[in-house]
């Protein structure tokens, strides 16, 4: 099955006061939301072609303080609250993707 003809992608599930846990989960607006608790909203603070997928109301709707972001240098940017997930969105892409092994590796360990 070629990338554009998927219906699942491998992300990386980050739930406040649990392990980062890499799953496969449907691709699909309805699944993004169900899997944080509401609209979503796309957050790419690094260099790399990775996205924090989250809901854009956590911390207005006070769901709990999940993990905290960090630059390159590992200055605090900011924290995310409630369930969020990681996943591959590169420039040229219309659609999140599978995180390559590579980064899901790489964000695994950095949210562990």
């Amino acid at each position: 099955m070629t990338e554009e003809n998927r219906t699942t992608m491998r992300v990386i599930l980050c739930k406040p006061d649990e392990r980062a846990t890499v799953i496969e989960m449907e691709d699909s607006l309805e699944s993004m939301q169900n899997m944080v608790g509401g609209l979503i909203e796309e957050y790419m603070p690094w260099e790399d072609e990775v996205a924090i997928i989250c809901n854009e109301e956590g911390k207005m709707n006070g769901l709990p303080l999940n993990r905290g972001i960090k630059d390159e240098d590992g200055h605090l940017q900011d924290i995310i609250a409630g369930d969020f997930f990681i996943c591959y969105a590169p420039i040229e892409s219309e659609r999140f993707l599978s995180m390559p092994p590579e980064l899901e590796e790489k964000y695994k360990e950095k949210f562990d």
